[in-house]
């Protein structure tokens, strides 16, 4: 007995290679066919973002708001002034 069941067509498969930032904690990502940057941090959550230095900037402040030192962009008062 013969099965209609045919095998699901591949019609097209895009590979993305993932584009890494200079900064830590951000990365290229698909939004709405779009390709944007994303800053996510440790605790899992993260935000889209038009470019990886706003992306980098956003991730510094939250770093800050944490109670840790930035990483990218911004830098701390106190080793500026050591």
């Amino acid at each position: 007995m013969s099965s209609n069941l045919e095998e699901p067509k591949v019609v097209s498969k895009k590979i993305y290679k993932r584009e890494e930032s200079k900064y830590k904690y951000v990365y290229m990502v698909r939004r709405t066919g779009r390709l944007m940057w994303q800053g996510k941090i440790k605790n899992g959550y993260g935000k889209t973002f038009e470019t990886d230095e706003a992306a980098a900037r956003w991730v510094d402040l939250e770093l800050i708001k944490q109670g840790l030192e930035p990483i990218n962009i911004l830098k701390s008062i106190k080793k500026q002034s050591a």
